[in-house]
């Protein structure tokens, strides 16, 4: 199991709710809920934003930081749904945050990549194709602040 499922599962058990629980407040299916605590798929943003709500902290799940990691279960509505933790807000900036580093690396990736295999294109096409990168690195650089200042003022 991966690390982000293992952490999902370990929070929903936490949290005192069956998948098909998390699921129904995550606006997804059981079979997904199952998927993303066995490491077999990634949760889509929207998902991850539900959770936010009902109290999952979002700190632990991407960091692994056993420090955030809550004890206790945060105060219940009728023992069901769960109100927003004080720190999801900080969650969501670190998320943000580390979606930037994370776009920067695979982009920074590809171009290396690209790169690499240029050397088989002719001239013409090996400019075209370097322009390309360079448009695709300033879009992803554009992303990331854009991304890094909505944390910001988020945050604030």
């Amino acid at each position: 199991m991966h690390s982000f499922g293992r952490r999902l599962k370990q929070e929903r058990i936490r949290l005192g709710l069956s998948q098909r629980e998390l699921a129904k407040i995550g606006g997804v299916e059981p079979n997904a809920q199952f998927h993303y605590e066995s490491g077999t798929r990634s949760p889509k943003a929207d998902y991850l934003q539900n959770l936010v709500r009902a109290g999952v902290d979002l700190s632990y799940l991407f960091t692994n930081d056993s420090d955030t990691y809550p004890s206790e279960p945060a105060s219940t509505n009728s023992g069901r749904f769960l109100t927003t933790n004080m720190r999801s807000d900080e969650a969501v900036v670190l998320l943000i945050t580390q979606c930037g580093h994370n776009i920067e690396t695979v982009v920074q990736t590809i171009h290396d990549v690209a790169r690499y295999w240029s050397i088989n294109l002719s001239s013409c096409e090996a400019k075209e194709f370097e322009l390309q990168m360079l448009e695709l690195k300033a879009s992803a650089t554009r992303l990331i602040d854009t991304a890094l200042r909505l944390s910001t003022t988020h945050s604030l």
